[in-house]
């Protein structure tokens, strides 16, 4: 399995886990030079992976809010995706459903910032899909109008974060290089949307969606595109967010791996340096329990990171000295 493909398993995983354990499996620290402060601009991606049994878990959040209690408040911006709490748009919920995606690194972290008053931005959006499929997605074999959430959510929820994440876009201006990758993942987008036939079937529930557009043979399959065809678009606000923190010294970022993996990509192009970079490891995990939201192969294994090391957050406590 190449780097990208994985990246998007373990981002599917973390996306549709709502009560799950996690832990950071690859950290990334990122320069470049703000004439305007005569200083270096650092970005520190966190790359987060959904595991329902791990140990390090509550090691590392301990280890994330020592490092939080360390940033100098008024020189550091922290971006997450948390779909426990309030995102950017006050949106948190979706009509009468809540989802509590406690007790990993991302459920709740936004609060944890704001706590220690650091200047936070929760970019999370896609809380109808999360609390439709989620579900779902642990019980592939379910009758599909057992599940309240999925009869509770229409096509048309979830058109709407999307469109109006996508207006929100389009009112961005972060110069030429930016608009036209924005302009770009707003068309795959659309295309996508229309792939789905979501305008069509828009009155519909997601339990109707689902049980007239997959079979038990693709039904995995076709929640995973559902879950993740517009992942593009919470790339762009990690990077318009990153843009507008340009006055701070540093922006820590806490996402699914494939979202780091991206935003990293463009801010390369935008001549950001990359300092210093974990290694990730991995193995083969035979107990496919364990194996939610992860393609398996040969039916015997799924590709699964192990945890980054602890001292990983102690280095990087201080990006100007790498």
């Amino acid at each position: 399995m190449n780097g990208v493909i994985r990246a998007m398993m373990l981002g599917i995983c973390g996306l549709a886990s709502s009560s799950t354990y996690a832990f950071i499996y690859e950290v990334k620290v990122l320069k470049k030079w703000d004439a305007a402060h005569k200083r270096y601009h650092y970005f520190i991606g966190f790359s987060d992976f959904h595991d329902k049994q791990h140990n390090v878990t509550p090691v590392q959040i301990e280890a994330i809010q020592q490092l939080l209690r360390q940033m100098p408040r008024q020189e550091t911006k922290v971006i997450v995706e948390d779909l426990s709490t309030e995102n950017h748009c006050g949106r948190k919920s979706c009509g009468r459903f809540f989802l509590n995606s406690s007790g990993g690194i991302l459920g709740g972290l936004a609060q944890t910032c704001k706590a220690y008053r650091l200047d936070v931005e929760n970019v999370e959006y896609r809380y109808c899909r999360v609390i439709a499929l989620g579900p779902l997605l642990h019980n592939l074999k379910a009758d599909v109008s057992s599940i309240p959430s999925l009869k509770g959510v229409q096509v048309s929820d979830i058109m709407q974060e999307v469109q109006s994440t996508a207006d929100q876009i389009k009112r961005y201006n972060d110069g030429s290089t930016l608009s036209k990758w924005y302009a770009q993942h707003l068309r795959d987008i659309a295309v996508h949307i229309e792939r789905l036939k979501m305008e069509q079937y828009k009155n519909m529930s997601m339990a109707q969606y689902v049980g007239k557009h997959t079979t038990q043979a693709n039904r995995l399959k076709t929640l995973k595109y559902l879950l993740t065809f517009d992942s593009d678009l919470l790339n762009v606000l990690m990077v318009h967010y990153i843009q507008a923190a340009a006055d701070k010294e540093r922006v820590l970022a806490f996402a699914g791996g494939t979202h780091i993996m991206h935003v990293v990509e463009m801010l390369k192009k935008l001549g950001y340096q990359e300092v210093y970079s974990t290694k990730p490891e991995y193995f083969r995990e035979h107990n496919l329990e364990k194996c939610l939201g992860s393609n398996v192969t040969d039916g015997a294994f799924c590709v699964r990171p192990h945890p980054v090391k602890d001292e990983v957050f102690k280095k990087i406590s201080n990006p100007t000295a790498l």
